[in-house]
């Protein structure tokens, strides 16, 4: 009669262990997603600087405030323009 409270017993702590160590909601998807939200953090901050800068170029190419040699560079791209005696390398 012992023995078998102290296998259900085990059974039940094992259970019990084993969802508190690699269940769904357990430590280890807790540190996995603890060190997502570190990668996840570090490419927002990344993304914020890219999107600070494309709006800043936004703001240069506005109506009340026209970069003229933002225009031109603009326009060496994205038209594939240059003038005759421009060097181009490759």
């Amino acid at each position: 009669m012992g023995l078998s409270y102290w296998l259900v017993f085990s059974v039940v702590l094992g259970y019990f262990v084993y969802h508190t160590v690699g269940g769904e909601n357990g430590l280890l998807p807790y540190f996995r997603m603890k060190e997502l939200v570190v990668v996840k953090t570090e490419e927002l901050e990344s993304l914020r600087d890219k999107c600070a800068v494309l709006s800043r170029n936004v703001g240069l190419l506005s109506s009340g405030s026209l970069d003229l040699d933002l225009l031109e560079e603009r326009c060496m791209v994205v038209l594939n323009y240059c003038y005759p005696g421009d060097v181009i390398v490759r």
